[in-house]
């Protein structure tokens, strides 16, 4: 009993709630043995196995990198991590590769003759590299990647990939797109994502979306669009109004968002 409710307890809220909620009333209306046992098939047997493997396609990309595998553990629970939790691991990412940045720069420095032979591409090259490939165990493809890959990349290309890769709003915003997709994921696995109860996105998602949608709109209503050659103005929230009209626009909208 205790280790099905341990793997119940490490899913994120979401799941956690909906799993406990269902033991709860299986309990209440017919015996706990019975609840136990739908909690066991259903964790163990069913859902448990799709769960799993979701988080093994999100979870740590080691083949990348081994850099990062002290903060494996908290990367696993980024599916259910708070805002809060998030911007503390994105900065503690952004401030690792500073560092190592700093010290792949101070390494090369010294085995070529001084800081100058810094400012060229091949020595940007190879720093952009030890960086960017660290950077991918968590399943991102940095900037310019492709471009290193075939030896074409230059230094103010590099320098402006490795601002991103050391900057907490990046990361936070890599964080907060991957965290949704993921937890999306999950929610699908678990079946809570099909046409007799949410057919396009889980309710939560959908939530999230709309709230976002909200405080944007509440911004559009401070703007207006302006004819430089009437003077005419007019509202921009009536514009974008009428061009999300289309059910199946906003369907994809949603879709768009929800992917990040």
């Amino acid at each position: 009993m205790q280790g099905v409710l341990g793997k119940v307890n490490r899913l994120p809220y979401v799941l956690k709630t909906l799993f406990n909620s269902r033991n709860d009333f299986i309990r209440r209306t017919k015996s706990p043995l019975h609840g136990f046992y739908v909690l066991k098939n259903t964790v163990e047997q069913r859902v448990g196995p799709r769960l799993e493997r979701v988080n093994q396609l999100n979870g740590m990309n080691e083949t990348a990198s081994l850099l990062f595998l002290s903060e494996r553990e908290s990367y696993s629970r980024l599916a259910g991590m708070s805002d809060k939790a998030l911007k503390k691991f994105a900065a503690r990412i952004a401030s690792q590769l500073y560092v190592a940045y700093e010290e792949l720069s101070d390494a090369w420095a010294d085995a070529h003759g001084g800081k100058e032979t810094l400012f060229t591409d091949e020595a940007q090259a190879h720093l952009y590299g030890h960086v960017a490939g660290a950077a991918r165990a968590f399943n991102i493809t940095p900037m310019f990647w492709k471009k290193y890959r075939k030896g074409q990349i230059t230094i103010r290309q590099a320098f402006s990939a490795i601002a991103r890769l050391i900057n907490d709003e990046w990361w936070i915003n890599q964080f907060k797109a991957q965290r949704m997709r993921w937890h999306e994921a999950l929610l699908i696995a678990a079946g809570e994502v099909n046409k007799d109860r949410s057919p396009y996105a889980s309710k939560t998602a959908i939530r999230d979306v709309h709230s976002r949608r909200q405080a944007n709109l509440e911004y559009l209503k401070s703007c207006e669009l302006e004819n430089k050659v009437t003077g005419e103005r007019i509202d921009l929230i009536s514009k974008v109004m009428g061009s999300i009209s289309n059910p199946e626009i906003r369907r994809m909208e949603l879709m768009n968002t929800i992917a990040g």
